[in-house]
């Protein structure tokens, strides 16, 4: 059974109970709504500043990246660059000429003690002059290097730098030599 109440107050005053009831409501839903934009305000303004540090962050990275580039683009890369270029423009000047170079090539191959590496090679065309320049564990190495070169019947006039005498480990290594011509048209 549902329980009833009576209100023995009289009508004027039963309204002013009511509107009291109705101004509370109306009263406690505003600032309800009002605290719901002071914390959407609030929310707002925390994201902007965030979003803004992050901003800050970006473009300081994007200022550091800006600085990593502006290194490369020194001159030092730049020589690099250019020699790089060079030595391109020297190969497309001997692929051109008709004359095969792989037997020389393959002869310097050859020729070439295990434990030497080839740092450089530079082939002039127009003098048939050939530098080399690398790295090697022994002077021994470096030393028969010369020697097979010098029993080749590919290559002639081989230069003997004191260069490559003065380490015995770990040796750099260069020679300049010329290779003949008549075994490029065999």
């Amino acid at each position: 059974m549902a329980k009833r109440y009576i209100n023995l107050l009289p009508p004027e005053e039963q309204k002013h109970i009511r509107l009291e009831g109705l101004n509370y409501a109306v009263a406690s839903f505003g600032v309800r709504v009002l605290l719901s934009f002071v914390f959407f305000i609030a929310f707002i303004f925390g994201a902007q500043i965030i979003l803004n540090q992050e901003i800050d962050d970006l473009n300081e990275q994007v200022a550091a990246r800006s600085r990593e580039l502006q290194n490369i683009k020194q001159p030092a890369v730049q020589k690099e660059i250019e020699a790089l270029n060079r030595n391109l423009d020297n190969l497309q000047a001997l692929l051109p000429s008709g004359e095969d170079w792989t037997p020389i090539l393959v002869e310097f191959a050859r020729l070439l003690p295990a434990d030497l590496t080839v740092d450089s090679i530079l082939i002039t065309r127009e003098d048939g002059k050939i530098e080399v320049a690398g790295h090697g564990d022994t002077r021994e190495s470096a030393l028969k290097l010369r020697d097979n070169l010098l029993e080749s019947r590919y290559f002639k006039d081989v230069n003997f730098p004191l260069s490559n005498l003065e380490k015995a480990r770990n040796v750099d290594w260069k020679y300049r030599f010329y290779y003949n011509p008549e075994k490029l048209k065999e």
